[in-house]
């Protein structure tokens, strides 16, 4: 969690320096921001438009589909990550932070969020995101790779194979 504030910038680490060469391009919400709780989430979204300066994605409409008119207060923990998620696709980042991306998220869904995240990687973004859920992204196929005690794993598409990289 505090990782990716430190990824997007929103907070300054402890040592050291962050080389970030998606600076300019960079997408993280961990959440809606509360000054949104009494605007619907068609409000929400066409802030996001006006703030990235982007047009609809094509499967904006598929993955908000009755939450247009809905409050931001009034969604669930899986609606709001739908909500996160498309304002993701809409600002066309090249760096994509998601903390917990599928908490909330019922299995259907999940197997959409992992056709996103492999449309993500083939637009040439990258996705990052903390989880502790690690059997959830098994059936995603883009590298995925575990950071433990200062350990970088690499687990291969294949078979899951840790592959490590000392980060000391």
């Amino acid at each position: 969690f505090r990782s990716l504030k430190i990824i997007a910038e929103v907070l300054l680490p402890s040592d050291g320096v962050v080389l970030n060469p998606w600076s300019k391009s960079i997408f993280y919400l961990e959440d809606i921001p509360s000054i949104f709780d009494t605007a619907s989430v068609s409000d929400f979204i066409n802030f996001i438009k006006l703030s990235y300066s982007k047009n609809d994605h094509p499967n904006v409409n598929f993955i908000l589909k009755g939450l247009f008119s809905k409050k931001v207060n009034s969604l669930s923990t899986g609606e709001r990550k739908k909500v996160i998620l498309a304002a993701a696709m809409i600002s066309n980042a090249k760096l994509i932070l998601f903390d917990e991306p599928t908490n909330g998220l019922d299995s259907e869904f999940k197997k959409k969020l992992y056709k996103i995240f492999n449309h993500f990687e083939e637009t040439g973004a990258c996705v990052v995101f903390t989880t502790h859920l690690v059997n959830d992204f098994h059936g995603i196929g883009v590298e995925k790779y575990i950071l433990q005690d200062k350990s970088l794993l690499k687990l291969s598409k294949l078979n899951e194979t840790k592959y490590t990289i000392r980060l000391d």
